[in-house]
């Protein structure tokens, strides 16, 4: 499928029949140097996507020995599945859904060694998100197995065996870890999921650092889940067939296994639990998967005659009875073969073994259907709809998945009954997937250059924040990983925050993988796979110290320094730091006082808040002694984190005899660079466990080039209110008192003189300009310098001070804005989610930093309210289209007392640091989410907002413009 070629063709066919028509780590952009942007003249190489797909299983990995695999950025994770509590589930989310009396019937089948637990350690998260979910783990297992099986020798070539039957065993290890059997050797309970995806879903950050509850889910006589014990069973069946050869002991192992789930779950039929993600349609699509692999495995017809018994009538009896009733009957698939519904495989294999001219025929039909070629019936005109450049889309959602599925299929037929038409048809959809298509882009991520970017995906994105917008670019590349693919109209979002184009997941990889092995055995001579990759990342600046000043004069320093972990490769805890600040009390010295004449106060501690374990103040201590160089360590010992901790100290001297306060910051070594804005520095060193691990000493004896003037009003960084008409600034320059030979100071504004003093201090008066109308957003950048003059007529400069003046808004006074908020389905859940769209209905522009919106709602726990932020943008009809600004909204939550009509607590939003007008006609959409800190439950049917038309509260200038406020419960009539 060569796109540039077709151009022009499909550009007419559709004129002729249409009338209208989105860090410090080494990063993706860096990773991928080692790889090719592909056009569309060349031959794609399919031995390097080959070796590349099976990688996003390493990515996926869950438990123990995950840190000894391929990928440097993952590590050991959710240990705790080792040991979940065989109880029932619990308040705090721990437990599994066996019943007191199943788990005492059983304890010795469940609990053999009687530590009242289960080891239910291994498998694979099943996608971005961390919950290892039935169906698609037993699909996923039971299909990469399957790709094996039909073109081992493609692994082989590629040197890729070792790494696919590592994998396998990882999937099928874990099946028989989760399968508890009696004394007699049958099974009991299989468990088939850990994790809830409620709650799993609420948190976005590395699974080696996750700590939310994972209960697990059994198959059993109480609660059968025949679909999930299957499913497994067909896996370890296929393992059993690639494994028989090279490790037979394990193979049997596997074999034995599948007999008894397969047994098992003949005897308690039904379908299994997952939260409403991965609900099952039926179980008898699963029952026949395991039944013909159990056949190809053992020999026994029994299995055969469990899928395609029928009675003496020609009704069918066996599990073929629920897609059709008799053998006169005929039935066309027009899905694929998926984690849910898998008929595609079951024919597959089925026909081979059977020869029934009816099994081929469902087998041949679909791949007809998918593909487009003409159905051996000449009449039957019904195919799956082509997007404009011939790409299958079945469904939206994931497209690649079932289209590389569809591809796996055909070409298995194509083993038994040579079919070039269905090959070429997978070569074409292939080459699509892998660049050839009108996106220019690679739907394999760590390809290309043109590879998709920013797949939905928690552990390779890093955030450190518990937000899918932060990093903006991914930390990690997700070698291999098969992104969710385009739509009908050929387009694709890569953006991490859309799960929809831009989904991962171990079943959209698991058909892929067996499809990229076919077309190399067929096309792939010559090509070689790419032996640097993937790519070995380390973390560059793992650990790293941002400051800034919050208040400054010539009697104290108050200052916020903020240390963060970015481990990231793999990302992990850390309970040691300590950040160093050394600073000069030379000043106080000459005065006649000591390091004891100064103080050190804790305005803010984050640990304190958030870890309930203040930072230990240690010191000061002498740095160089004899000229006045101290520090003092702010330590976070016995502290455990990953991303950042904030602590807000000052520096505070008393005064001396002559009750005066000696004070200059401006000699400090950490205070070097510092300005109102937080940013990284170097002054501020960093260590773990005592040793240095960012940043820079002093060293004995240096001091920092005294100043001779300072401009002491305004402080850098400060934001100057000058909406008034008769709005002034006051600016202040003063001697630094360390020169005594000054004979003028002068005062200047963005190059301009304001003011002169033959003196130790000047003062000037700073008032705007005539003409502003250039200024954009209503703020103004004003850059203060001073200069002294000293008696020899040398000339010495200050340091330059920048602030910004906030200007009148040409804003109307009357705002209209409008909010639609979407009601919550789920009245009972254990987050509010909400999703707003906030509309400048008016004409005029809207300061949206003057904008709060209120959200009344009551607790149902007396716990500390947690808000997140998903996403908040303004969107626009035409380029860009959006553009977000999350990171300037925040939310505040006030306590009501008294308590109000279905309230007791709002959540505030606001965007005070946003500095962005809402043009006419624009919108803003934000999506948030409020939480209990224990996440238990809220009722939302007692919430004002929710249940009253007009309960969400909108002010500007904190007056209300939109909505109506709650009354106070005695008021209400």
């Amino acid at each position: 499928m060569k796109y540039k070629k077709l151009k022009k063709s499909i550009v007419c066919a559709l004129a002729l029949s249409l009338t209208f028509n989105m860090g410090f780590t080494t990063q993706l952009q860096a990773a991928t140097e080692a790889t090719d942007d592909v056009s569309d003249e060349e031959t794609f190489n399919y031995a390097k996507a080959f070796q590349l797909s099976m990688y996003f299983y390493d990515a996926n990995k869950c438990g123990p020995g995950v840190s000894d695999g391929a990928l440097s950025w993952r590590g050991d994770c959710h240990l705790e599945d080792q040991s979940i509590p065989l109880t029932p589930v619990e308040k705090d989310g721990k437990g599994t859904n066996l019943s007191e009396n199943f788990i005492e019937e059983n304890i010795e089948a469940l609990d053999p060694d009687g530590d009242g637990c289960v080891n239910l350690s291994g498998g694979f998260h099943d996608a971005g998100d961390h919950v290892k979910f039935g169906l698609p783990q037993s699909y996923s297992g039971s299909t990469l197995g399957w790709g094996f099986y039909e073109f081992r020798d493609a692994y082989v070539k590629v040197g890729e065996q070792e790494h696919i039957e590592e994998i396998l065993r990882w999937f099928n290890d874990y099946f028989i870890r989760c399968t508890f059997r009696d004394a007699e050797g049958k099974v009991v309970a299989f468990a088939y999921q850990v994790g809830d995806g409620t709650t799993d879903h609420t948190y976005w950050g590395s699974p080696e650092l996750q700590t939310t509850s994972r209960p697990a889910w059994f198959a059993s006589s109480e609660t059968p889940a025949s679909d999930q014990c299957a499913g497994a069973a067909a896996s370890l069946a296929i393992n059993y067939l690639n494994f028989k050869e090279t490790d037979p002991a394990y193979a049997d192992t596997c074999l034995d296994t599948a007999k008894a789930l397969y047994d098992f779950a003949k005897e308690n039929r039904g379908t299994g639990f997952s939260g409403g993600f991965y609900n099952s349609s039926y179980d008898e699509d699963e029952m026949s998967w395991a039944g013909v692999w159990l056949k190809i495995a053992t020999g026994e017809d029994s299995y055969i005659d469990d899928i395609i018994s029928v009675d003496s009538n020609g009704k069918y009896t066996g599990y073929m009875q629920k897609i059709i009733s008799t053998t006169d009957s005929t039935w066309q698939n027009i899905w694929v073969h998926s984690w849910d519904t898998v008929w595609g495989g079951v024919f597959a294999k089925l026909a081979p073994i059977t020869n029934n001219p009816e099994h081929w025929y469902f087998f041949r039909w679909n791949l007809e259907y998918w593909s487009g070629t003409a159905h051996e019936e000449t009449n039957d005109t019904n195919f799956l709809a082509a997007n404009p450049s011939g790409y299958r889309v079945l469904n939206t959602w994931g497209s690649a998945r079932y289209n590389t599925a569809a591809q796996l299929c055909a070409l298995v037929y194509n083993q038994y009954k040579p079919n070039q038409d269905f090959v070429e048809w997978c070569k074409g959809q292939m080459d699509y997937l892998l660049g050839d298509n009108p996106m220019n882009r690679c739907y394999e991520v760590g390809y290309a250059d043109n590879s998709a970017k920013n797949p939905h995906h928690r552990a390779a994105h890093g955030s450190l924040t518990n937000s899918m917008l932060e990093p903006e670019t991914e930390k990690h590349v997700l070698w291999g990983a098969l992104v969710g693919g385009p739509d009908k109209e050929d387009y694709h979002a890569d953006e991490v925050t859309d799960y929809v184009y831009n989904e991962v997941a171990i079943d959209y990889n698991a058909g892929f993988v067996g499809a990229l092995a076919a077309l190399y055995s067929i096309y792939g001579e010559g090509q070689e796979p790419d032996a640097t990759l993937p790519l070995y990342q380390e973390d560059e600046t793992p650990y790293f110290v941002e400051a800034k000043i919050e208040q400054e004069n010539t009697e104290r320093t108050q200052l916020t320094i903020k240390v963060t972990n970015d481990t990231s490769c793999p990302p992990k805890r850390v309970d040691t730091l300590k950040a160093r600040y050394f600073f000069d009390i030379s000043e106080m010295l000459k005065k006649g006082q000591t390091i004891q004449d100064l103080t050190i106060p804790v305005f803010y501690d984050q640990a304190l808040t958030q870890d309930g374990i203040g930072v230990n103040i240690e010191g000061p201590y002498a740095w160089n002694e004899e000229d006045g160089i101290y520090y003092v360590d702010l330590d976070w010992s016995g502290i455990s984190f990953h991303g950042s901790r904030e602590i807000q100290i000052g520096l505070v001297p008393v005064q001396d005899a002559s009750y005066q306060v000696n004070w200059d910051p401006t000699n400090d070594w950490s205070r070097q660079t510092l300005t109102k804005e937080s940013e990284m520095t170097d002054y501020i060193p960093l260590y773990l466990d005592d040793q240095l691990v960012y940043g820079q000493e002093p060293e004995a004896g240096e001091d920092i080039e005294d100043a001779i003037i300072a401009i002491t009003t305004p402080l850098e960084g400060t934001l100057v209110d000058m909406t008034n008409e008769d709005a002034f600034l006051e600016v202040t320059a003063e001697s630094t008192g360390i020169s005594k030979d000054i004979t003028k100071i002068e005062l200047f504004a963005n190059g301009d003189k304001i003011g002169e003093a033959d003196a130790d201090v000047c003062n000037a008066v700073y008032t705007l300009p005539t003409d502003i109308s250039d200024i954009q957003d209503s703020v103004m950048d004003v850059t203060l310098t001073a200069q002294a003059t000293l008696a020899n007529g040398e000339i010495k400069q200050g340091k330059p001070v920048k602030i910004k003046l906030k200007l009148s808004s040409t804003v109307s006074d009357e705002i209209n804005l409008s909010l639609v908020m979407d009601k919550s389905e789920n009245q009972s859940s254990n987050t509010i989610t909400k999703k707003f769209s906030l509309n400048n209905t008016g004409e005029q522009s809207v300061d949206l930093s003057t904008v709060k919106i209120r959200y009344y709602y009551t607790k149902e726990a007396n716990v500390k309210q947690v808000f997140y932020c998903d996403d908040a943008g303004i969107s626009y009809p035409a380029l860009p289209w959006y553009e977000t600004v999350t990171e300037y909204l925040s939310g505040k939550f006030v306590n009501l007392d008294p308590a109000k009509e279905n309230a007791d607590t709002y959540l505030e939003l606001s965007f005070d640091q946003l500095k962005k007008s809402l043009e006419p006609g624009k919108s803003l959409v934000c999506k948030f989410r409020i939480a209990n800190s224990d996440w238990s439950e809220y009722n939302q049917e007692n919430d004002y907002s929710n249940i009253e038309e007009d309960g969400i509260v909108i002010l500007s200038n904190d007056t209300v413009i939109s909505g109506t406020l709650p009354l106070t419960k005695d008021l209400e009539q």
